[in-house]
């Protein structure tokens, strides 16, 4: 079982339904959860595949993905692009 199995889930049909229900409540039809990112800045450009940490915004950096379901919010690190979730 791997990361993903084990911390990520799609909601189920009912799940999907109650949520939307109450985000449509709140002006977004149609959703079930949200999504968003942010970059984490570095002091310093890693020794170790450093290239990997360099952001569109020039500096050194690590990403983060924060995804909201509702009931459960979930924070991942994206971290050396060693692990992602898609």
């Amino acid at each position: 079982m791997g990361v993903t199995d084990r911390f990520v889930s799609w909601p189920t049909s009912e799940q999907r339904k109650e949520h939307s229900g109450k985000v449509a409540k709140k002006g977004f039809p149609g959703c079930v959860g949200f999504a968003d990112g942010t970059t984490i800045p570095i002091s310093k450009r890693p020794e170790f595949q450093g290239d990997f940490y360099y952001d569109r915004y020039g500096n050194y950096s690590h990403n983060l993905q924060a995804v909201d379901a509702m009931t459960v919010s979930l924070c991942l690190p994206y971290l050396n692009r060693h692990f992602a979730i898609v």
